[in-house]
């Protein structure tokens, strides 16, 4: 099936890297490449698209590594962490990443601490001391800040 790529005279097949000229200019110009779909698997695609975003974007960032061209990624939908996080951190690790769809879903407390979890863990895979939930019992105290007796500030 044709698409519109193969007018324009890019194509990508078994035997031929279309990506290796785009890399070169790349390289050339000193740009950088941003790579959409950093969330998607092939474990998520129908069987019968024979399609591999996990190859294409291997093979990208592969291309990208041996012309010394940046990579950026982005994800395309909200979720896919674990497979961004296997992106960024595999075989040729990108250096930028911009996290998109950050709408009310993103910050609710069923979605906001697994992306906290994910972010600490591209640096940090164990949770630093402070992060820890202390065993101590913290004593607090109600301060009244106004004159106004519903209004309080709480220290711990």
């Amino acid at each position: 099936m044709a698409t519109s790529s193969f007018p324009a005279g890019f194509y990508n097949t078994a035997s031929r890297n279309g990506y290796e000229a785009v890399a070169e200019m790349f390289a050339r110009n000193s740009c950088k490449i941003i790579l959409p779909g950093m969330d998607l698997s092939d474990e998520h695609q129908p069987h019968d698209s024979l399609s591999s975003p996990e190859s294409l974007l291997a093979q990208i960032q592969t291309t990208c590594n041996k012309h010394g061209v940046e990579v950026a990624g982005q994800n395309l939908a909200s979720g896919g962490l674990e497979q961004i996080k296997k992106n960024m951190l595999g075989e040729n690790p990108i250096d930028l990443f911009t996290y998109h769809r950050m709408g009310a879903h993103f910050f609710s407390p069923e979605h906001f601490p697994s992306f906290s979890e994910f972010v600490r863990s591209l640096n940090q895979p164990e949770l630093h001391p402070d992060d820890l939930p202390s065993e101590e019992v913290e004593a607090s105290e109600s301060v009244q800040m106004s004159s106004d007796p519903n209004i309080h500030l709480q220290t711990a």
